[in-house]
């Protein structure tokens, strides 16, 4: 789960907002939190429909914040799990234009659609889960560099069809 402390102006903009209670943090991720709450992934605990509040973002503002992604995946690759998942979800984002999926559904989905890396997704998705195996996290960490590598020729063979 997420959370946020941001003004109620700042939530109404497409740009993405600073953070009020640690100004050095900026939510690169905006477009996808947006899209996910008009999506209707939240919890809303009082205050205004936040469908009424929060933007609807371009594919240029969504791709943006996609793009965000992959760099902090290629600077976080000492977390093999969340980088494989969330690399499967990116592509997923990329090829279908939709991006109100779960790390979860990603993984299932790239399993079945690119075969050679079933063995390493299901090795993420028993990490993320909680349920992994003897040899999962080593053979993620062996394998999640490569792993992005093809990802990443995924994600330019979507952007030009």
């Amino acid at each position: 789960m997420d959370a946020y402390f941001i003004l109620y102006e700042e939530a109404r903009k497409t740009s993405p907002p600073t953070h009020q209670l640690r100004p050095e943090i900026r939510d690169e991720s905006w477009a996808l939190h947006c899209a996910h709450i008009r999506a209707g992934r939240y919890i809303s605990l009082s205050g205004p429909e936040p469908t009424e509040v929060f933007p609807d973002p371009s594919w240029s503002e969504t791709s943006a914040a996609l793009d965000h992604e992959m760099r902090f995946i290629e600077e976080n690759l000492k977390h093999p799990a969340y980088c494989v998942l969330n690399l499967c979800r990116i592509i997923y984002s990329f090829r279908e234009r939709e991006v109100v999926i779960s790390k979860r559904f990603g993984g299932h989905w790239a399993s079945a659609r690119f075969p050679q890396w079933a063995p390493l997704i299901q090795a993420a998705i028993r990490s993320y889960e909680g349920t992994g195996m003897p040899g999962d996290e080593e053979f993620l960490e062996g394998k999640v560099r490569r792993f992005l590598e093809f990802a990443a020729e995924r994600i330019r063979e979507a952007r030009n069809p």
